[in-house]
């Protein structure tokens, strides 16, 4: 199985799942949706929403290749070894891809959309003003 039908494979299989979480930045923002059938998830996610404090901690790509345990041994050790020069990409500091330049493509006659920015809830707002603190602090946010 090549690289895109495995991304498909889990494609499916996710989108089969009534139950859906997303997690950004090792758990920063997880998404929970109950298992209902209603058509209207989608807009139940941000009533269920909630933010927890972002933990930024140094690791290493053994750490990350042993903790995939949906991989065998012998695939673990590869990965292991694949990320044994990339000590940059786990130490506890976000960065920024600084080698080139990726183009945003948009389709010609395509039309902004202006939307209503998202709201933080009164009680996530502590977590909240504190993590975009953090990412101004660090230049990741201007």
């Amino acid at each position: 199985m090549d690289g895109q039908d495995h991304f498909d494979a889990i494609q499916n299989s996710l989108a089969k799942s009534y139950h859906w979480t997303l997690a950004l930045d090792s758990g920063y923002l997880d998404i929970l949706d109950d298992d209902d059938d209603d058509d209207d998830d989608d807009d139940d996610i941000a009533d269920n929403a909630f933010i927890l404090v972002a933990k930024y901690e140094a690791t290493t790509g053994h750490e990350v290749a042993s903790k995939q345990v949906h991989l065998t041994t012998e695939q673990q050790n590869l990965l292991a070894t694949a990320l044994e020069n990339t000590q940059e990409l786990f130490d506890d500091n976000l960065g920024h891809y600084k080698h080139e330049k990726i183009p945003l493509e948009v389709e010609d006659g395509a039309v902004p959309v202006h939307s209503k920015a998202y709201s933080v809830p009164v009680k996530h707002q502590d977590a909240f003003l504190k993590e975009l603190c953090h990412l101004e602090a660090i230049n990741v946010l201007k």
